[in-house]
């Protein structure tokens, strides 16, 4: 309200008594008012408070009851174990963190730790984690603190075995920080084994780092004390050496020998320990081959090359493995990385036919690669991984040639040329100077094809030698190397003519390798792909296009931005994944992970 007064309000004047006056007169009316306001004010809060305290008496009554008409409180309770069955980890093995499934499903609520605790598959599938504060410095003597965090995280282990009632077992028991020196944490592992040992009767699946604090637990385990042991996956795997020729029809000591003892193992893993190249003696492992549906056997590098041992005596992984193929009869899936021959290699004449397997995966030496392809038969084969990683080492120090490029007559071709027609995962690590012709007959010998990778597997990295043991000289890449172009995508376009497409069930195409495409040609590609799955040929049997992956494309190439012209065909549901190639950047490109495959994970 504007009054005579209100200039007055904006000065440092002082009213004059009759001014006070007329001001007090002005006010009089609004202070009235404010006073009733007050009063009124008081009776509203009193009816406030009155009325919470009754919402309060009734919430008394009725919450009780209310908890007990709750929807998670009639959740069925073998519907809430399932959900925390997938609350684990993608593969399936949870950690003993407290922050991780299942530990923190305990802190919940009463009835979450009770249906928890009671649920032995959340407790029957985890990996050995030991927390990082109970790892000290070896010089550096334990104090009674420490003694006593070490013993309630041992009890914790206890209490997951509990759990797990009498569930079958998968474990994983991985080195990495615990063997360094600087994380003294044997002793801890020793305790967990000798905890594991004594469940032995109820592994299904381990995952053994074999170091010793380990293996000193595994000695005493057989074919009895593993009845149910199915998968066995050992790292770091050392196979017994010998150093005259007259010892090799003797016995051999294996690294936990007993458990390949176990009579119902029906998956092996076995990866050499880092400083052998060859896994010695691998043919009197104590393993009932006719048994396996799943076998691999590694290298850390397939081209270091030793004379330490075997020095007159000629060895072959690829010529040792056919005998053993002979027996594998039930073997569904193989993975073999392949070192060099050694010495004078007796070829030979009679192969092996592995009537059952349906994925192959090959890498290590092309040569040995090569020679093995021909001599196998595979009449169920549906998935081929043709990984070599190297040529042929001549010797120590020698240097890694390029391998020699494949031709008409290369064993891959004639592989394909017998059992593509039923491949329809492939992936192809090309050697340089490959004609664009061998590829396109790759593809003439595949027509069911659903998955095609080009290039390598691994990340290369992997397998280099270790600096203190140069014992090969590393390649630099080769201007001839292969180089992922508009040809092949123009190989697979979907064309009018039937006759004209190869591989016209393609849905998901990976390329690892240099990439120089043109956008047309990528655009040209994916539309026709997406047309093909539109014009009513998926009711044929032709599926929908799922994946494109293309990396180190040219600078200059294709984008995979969001907002440009492929954004349509993610919206039709491609997954792609388009990256520019990191030799120029100064940063590294984004990871992008792929979505599932068609293939078998072979666990490199």
């Amino acid at each position: 309200m504007v009054s005579r007064f209100t200039p007055l309000t904006k000065t440092n004047c002082v009213p004059s008594e009759p001014e006070l006056l007329d001001i007090e007169h002005f006010l009089a009316p609004d202070k009235s008012t404010l006073a009733q306001l007050d009063l009124d004010l008081k009776e509203a809060e009193a009816r406030v408070t009155k009325l919470k305290e009754e919402r309060k008496a009734i919430l008394a009554r009725v919450q009780p009851l209310q908890v007990i008409t709750s929807l998670i409180r009639r959740f069925p309770q073998e519907l809430l174990e399932r959900i925390f069955m997938h609350a684990r980890p993608a593969d399936g093995h949870s950690t003993f963190s407290p922050a991780d499934c299942p530990s923190v499903l305990l802190r919940v609520c009463r009835r979450w730790r009770e249906v928890a605790v009671n649920t032995p598959q959340l407790w029957s599938s985890f990996e050995v984690t030991i927390p990082t504060h109970l790892c000290y410095i070896p010089n550096s003597p334990p104090n009674p603190k420490h003694q006593l965090r070490v013993a309630s995280f041992l009890g914790e282990v206890d209490r997951w075995l509990e759990r797990s009632a009498n569930h079958p077992l998968c474990i994983r028991e991985p080195g990495g920080a615990f063997t360094s020196c600087a994380a003294n944490a044997s002793h801890i592992l020793s305790e967990i084994s000798t905890k594991l040992v004594a469940c032995s009767n109820r592994w299904k699946s381990v995952d053994f780092d074999t170091f010793p604090s380990v293996i000193e637990k595994m000695v005493q385990l057989g074919a009895t004390t593993l009845p149910t042991l199915t998968e066995l996956r050992l790292s770091n795997y050392v196979y017994p050496v010998i150093e005259s020729t007259d010892q090799i029809d003797g016995q051999w000591f294996f690294q936990c020998g007993g458990l390949l003892t176990a009579p119902k193992i029906k998956s092996l893993h076995l990866r050499n320990y880092h400083g052998q190249d060859y896994p010695y003696n691998f043919t009197h492992l104590p393993v009932d081959w006719s048994n396996l549906t799943s076998l691999s056997l590694g290298t850390t590098a397939s081209y270091f090359f030793r004379f330490t041992f075997y020095q007159d005596i000629p060895l072959s992984m690829w010529v040792d493995i056919l005998p053993i193929f002979h027996q594998c009869t039930n073997l569904q899936q193989c993975s073999l990385m392949l070192p060099s021959d050694r010495g004078d290699i007796s070829i030979p004449t009679m192969g092996s036919t592995i009537p059952n397997l349906q994925a192959l995966h090959l890498s290590g030496c092309s040569e040995a690669i090569d020679s093995l392809l021909q001599l196998i038969d595979t009449p169920h084969i549906r998935e081929l991984h043709y990984q070599p990683l190297h040529s042929k080492v001549a010797g120590r120090g020698s240097p890694l040639t390029p391998r020699p490029p494949l031709t008409l007559n290369s064993s891959l071709v004639k592989f394909l040329q017998k059992h593509g027609g039923q491949v329809d995962v492939l992936s192809l690590n090309l050697p340089p100077s490959t004609p664009n012709e061998i590829f396109r007959t790759c593809l003439v010998n595949t027509p069911s094809l659903k998955q095609l990778t080009i290039g390598s597997e691994f990340r290369t990295q992997a397998f280099q030698p270790h600096p203190c043991l140069p014992d090969v000289t590393l390649p630099l890449n080769s201007e001839n190397d292969v180089i992922f172009t508009d040809f092949h995508l123009h190989l697979l376009t979907p064309k009018p003519s039937p006759e004209e497409c190869l591989c016209p069930h393609l849905e998901i195409l990976r390329s690892n390798i240099k990439a120089r495409i043109t956008e047309g040609a990528l655009l040209s590609f994916l539309n026709a792909k997406l047309e093909q799955s539109s014009s009513g040929n998926a009711s044929k049997g032709r599926n929908k296009f799922q994946e494109l992956t293309i990396e180190a494309i040219q600078l200059d190439g294709p984008s995979g931005d969001r907002d440009g012209p492929l954004q349509t065909i993610r919206e039709a549901g491609v997954r792609l994944h388009l990256s520019k190639t990191d030799y120029y950047t100064p940063t590294p490109t984004e990871t992008i992970g792929r979505g599932l495959g068609c293939s078998t994970d072979f666990g490199y």
